[in-house]
This record gives C-alpha cells, structure tokens and sequence, in this order.
C-alpha cells in the first residue's frame, strides 16, 4: 500500500503492478490477487471479532490493508464475487447468521465503500477507476474485457470435436494450443476444455463437498472455531465466484492449502462429538 501511494518503492516485497497501474500483489496477477483476497478477507474479519488486545489491533490494521488491497486490484469479478458471496452464504447459513448481524454487517461495507471512493479519487485512482468500473458504453467484449471473445472462441475450438465436451482435449490441453494467447478467464471453462464434463463435474463436486462439510461444522461447533468456520464459508462462496472471471492456479495454493486446515478443523470437531 506504501508503494502504491507514492511512498519509496517496496518491489523488494515482491509488489509490483499491471501496465495499467493495478496492484498485483505476491501472486503476480490483479484477478488473482483480488480472489486471494476476497477469499481471505473474511477470516481477517475472524481474528477480529475473536482476538483481543495487540491482536484485535493488528487485526483491524489486517482488515484495512485487504480491503484497500482488494479495491487496487480493480478486479469486477472478486467485487462481483465478494458481494454474491456474501449475499449467498447469508441465506446458505441463515440458521445460524442473525439479521442483526447481517445489517450491521450491510451498513457498515456501504459506509467502508462511501469512504473509500473519494480516497481512490484524491489518490490519483479515479480515471483507472470509471474506466474499469463502467458499464455504460461498449459492446460485450469491451465490458468483459474480452472474456466473452475468449470464451466464445474456447468453446468454437471444442465444437470442431464435439465429444470433447465430454472428455475434454487433455490436462493442460487449453495451454498448449496454438490458437490460444491469452488464458481462459474461467476455471470452470479452463477445466471443462483440458478434462471435460466429466472432470468438470468431479470439481463442482469437491466445490459442493466443502461448503456441505463447513456448514454441518458451523451447526456444531461454537467460539472461535466457528467464526473462522464460518468466515471460511463467507470467502469460498467469494472464491466460487471469482472463479467464473478469472483463473486461481498461483493463488489456489495458498487457497486449498488454507480450506484444507479449515476442513480438518471441522471434521476434528465433528469426530470428538461424536465421540463424546
């Protein structure tokens, strides 16, 4: 954030920028970098609401910097997938989320957004800003920034040879073809092309088997354990969605490897239940 703001440079880090001035972040790529972030953000929240004292402080410093992060990246779809992700896990775990909560939650991301529009205009963000913000003018592949010509043209590949719709072209198959420059900025196109229906299914299946795991956890746990449960739940729907817009390879990592932890947790609690 130093770095972006004019402060000395901090490449040292590992920031560094699009050529259109949005931040990359550690994983090298603005949409990445923005599912990273809006999958994270959530537990971020977590250590927040659990810890006191130096750590609360910490943590509230921890919840700034993700959020202005997360707005530098300029990225529609961690946006689109922040807010649908909220909007779905608060009807997913509507048993155990209360209205109250849910407003005060509400009120204060249009006030966090109230405030920090003006900042990205002071701070020089205002024109990359409406630009990438914009929906008023330009057809399909302008407002995507041509996502629908990739995908139309993913998808012309795969009807020359219709049965890949079943099995796909091979694993890794989208990157290794001559007609293609630019990635999918899709996952689920991304595996629906390399392994086809089939493997395509597989994943939305592990998808479903995460958020089916956290919300039998959330149901039983309590404390903190289940605010970083449930934090988990709020930022896999964030990823979910993020995912339609962009590919997660260099931040899915850090992402299952976290989900994983968070899984273990959950079926750890569910075993000495059960036990008891």
């Amino acid at each position: 954030l130093a770095d972006a703001f004019g402060l000395p440079g901090l490449e040292i880090l590992g920031l560094s920028y699009e050529s259109d001035g949005r931040i990359n972040g550690f994983i090298g790529q603005s949409t990445q970098f923005g599912a990273f972030l809006a999958f994270f953000f959530p537990a971020t929240l977590a250590v927040f609401v659990s810890e006191f004292g130096f750590k609360k402080i910490a943590a509230g410093i921890g919840i700034l910097a993700t959020f202005a992060c997360l707005l530098l990246t300029f990225s529609r779809g961690s946006y689109v997938g922040a807010i649908v992700g909220a909007l779905f896990t608060s009807y997913f775990l509507r048993q155990y989320i209360s209205i109250r909560n849910v407003t005060i939650a509400t009120f204060i991301a249009i006030v966090a957004c109230l405030v920090a529009l003006p900042l990205l205009f002071v701070a020089g963000y205002g024109d990359l800003f409406m630009e990438r913000l914009s929906l008023v003018k330009g057809d399909a592949h302008i407002l995507s920034q041509g996502r629908t010509t990739i995908w139309l043209r993913t998808l012309s590949v795969m009807m020359e040879h219709p049965s890949t719709f079943i099995t796909g072209y091979g694993w890794n198959a989208y990157d290794n073809f001559r007609e293609f420059s630019l990635v999918t900025h899709n996952s689920y196109l991304n595996h629906l092309f390399n392994i086809g229906t089939i493997g395509l299914v597989l994943f939305l299946a592990v998808l479903f088997a995460v958020f089916r795991v956290l919300r039998r956890a959330v149901g039983t746990m309590s404390g903190t354990e289940r605010s970083f449960v449930t934090s988990t739940v709020f930022g896999f729907a964030a990823l979910c969605v993020s995912m339609f817009f962009a590919e997660v390879f260099v931040a899915g990592v850090l992402i299952w490897a976290y989900i994983g932890l968070v899984l273990r947790t959950a079926i750890a609690s569910e075993t000495e239940e059960a036990i008891a």
